[in-house]
């Protein structure tokens, strides 16, 4: 498309592939990026000399020969640059005790009286209803009563603080506990090839039931952010220009058609398609455009960093969740025991994250200390392992609370930017439907194809 001008809004993952992609396409590409550098959560930083991930990030292969070149190189520079793992190594920690080989919630933890009601009530259940849209209704009706009160609503409770019969069926896919470990590994397996118990029984081990396509994570000593920064140097090398420490404060419009973005600097871009990233909330307000529906909650996410003296009691893990409602830690990642390469640099670090209100920006100081006694607590962490260093990152509320008002008014945005905008195609989160990293740049790369053969057809 000679002399056609794109303009890609959001510099994180989905936005570096979407510029990437649009630069096979159109004559001048352009990505607004708000922060000093693109990447987004995906990204890495280095503290006291030990090297931290923003959060738990472990992409796997799409399956797609074209879009998996793109982000991870070809066979052989993946086999170089990236270790590749059939299924995660994790453990969770929920009403006081560990369970070793899976990071879903075991009702074998409650009081034996109240799991012996809990399976009857489980196995007698009608199973799930996809046309449920009460979420406390929908949990009961899949996993019973018991468990729904004593499992999910405390859970829930604690990661999102919002009532049940508010919240959308997909958190459980968003914090991975669409299912529970209940009765014994042979039974569960049985039971499985039934669809209303395999719907809500998980098998008693991560090694169970892995998926089809490896995760991956950088070789060395790198962090997931290695892997937002090669696809960075591809979006350079493909002539895209790149503008960070920016972001679109008005759009100028023909009746529908974006003419033109102007930035925070005063400077002006003239555009023929924009590719909008982040919230479509921003793109309505840039162009002057009331927002018809009500602005989402959010929980705050904050991240404690430590790093210690010697090994932790955790030898085998790459991550932990933490259900217990007695705690407010909630994933761990244990970056020695991610890779062989990392074990070998003998940094004993990690990460714990925290969703919570927003309260928490001016907590933070306790939040690190409560999250170091939990890790002790948990025998994560031995008590005489000494802090050699520690840091924590109020993210801000960058946790969507995923309630059906949420979703309800996230289709309602959808239809006001494209009532509004006749060349503007959203990405990302914010276009709904996809919340997991693979899912988004799968239709990332699915719409860039679609659209820019349709676009050239102009």
């Amino acid at each position: 498309m000679k002399d056609k001008t794109c303009v890609v809004v959001g510099g994180g993952i989905v936005g570096l592939l979407a510029a990437y992609l649009a630069a096979k396409k159109f004559t001048k590409v352009i990505l607004i990026e708000k922060s000093l550098n693109a990447g987004g959560l995906l990204g890495s930083f280095e503290f006291n000399g030990a090297l931290y991930d923003y959060g738990t990030h472990f992409p796997s292969i799409t399956n797609i020969d074209d879009l998996d070149q793109i982000l991870y190189g070809t066979k052989n520079e993946r086999t170089e640059k990236y270790e590749h793992f059939p299924y995660l190594k994790s453990e969770n920690y929920f009403m006081g005790e560990w369970n070793l080989s899976s990071p879903l919630p075991s009702t074998l933890s409650l009081p034996r009286e109240v799991y012996a009601q809990g399976i009857i009530e489980l196995l007698e259940a009608p199973g799930s209803n996809p046309s449920e849209l009460n979420f406390e209704k929908y949990l009961i009706s899949t996993f019973g009563n018991t468990f729904t009160t004593h499992i999910y609503k405390p859970i829930l409770k604690k990661l999102l603080n919002e009532d049940l019969g508010k919240l959308d069926k997909n958190v459980l896919k968003v914090f991975g506990i669409q299912r529970l470990i209940a009765l014994t590994s042979e039974v569960t397996k049985d039971l499985k090839s039934i669809p209303k118990y395999n719907d809500c029984l998980g098998f008693h081990s991560y090694t169970d039931g892995a998926p089809t396509l490896p995760y991956c994570y950088p070789k060395g000593s790198n962090g997931i952010g290695f892997w937002s920064d090669e696809l960075f140097k591809k979006t350079l090398q493909a002539g895209v220009e790149i503008k960070t420490s920016k972001f679109v404060c008005n759009i100028d419009l023909n009746n529908t058609k974006i003419k033109s973005v102007e930035l925070n600097d005063g400077s002006q871009i003239k555009c023929d398609l924009v590719f909008w990233s982040i919230s479509p909330t921003l793109a309505l307000k840039a162009a002057g455009v009331k927002i018809s529906s009500i602005p989402p909650k959010f929980r705050s996410h904050t991240l404690c960093h430590f790093e210690f003296e010697g090994p932790f009691l955790k030898l085998f893990p790459q991550y932990l969740l933490c259900w217990d409602v007695e705690m407010i830690s909630y994933r761990i990642t244990l970056y020695p025991n991610i890779t062989k390469d990392k074990s070998k640099l003998q940094r004993y670090n990690l990460t714990v994250e925290v969703l919570s209100d927003a309260s928490a920006e001016t907590r933070s100081q306790y939040i690190l200390e409560k999250v170091l006694d939990e890790i002790r607590l948990m025998k994560i962490v031995s008590y005489d392992n000494k802090v050699l260093a520690s840091k924590v990152e109020y993210m801000g509320n960058s946790f969507p609370i995923l309630t059906v008002e949420f979703i309800d008014n996230l289709h309602k945005m959808n239809t006001q930017i494209n009532d509004n905008f006749s060349n503007l195609i959203l990405l990302g989160r914010g276009s709904g439907g996809n919340f997991f990293i693979n899912d988004l740049l799968i239709d990332t790369y699915n719409k860039l194809q679609t659209i820019a053969e349709d676009y050239d057809d102009r």
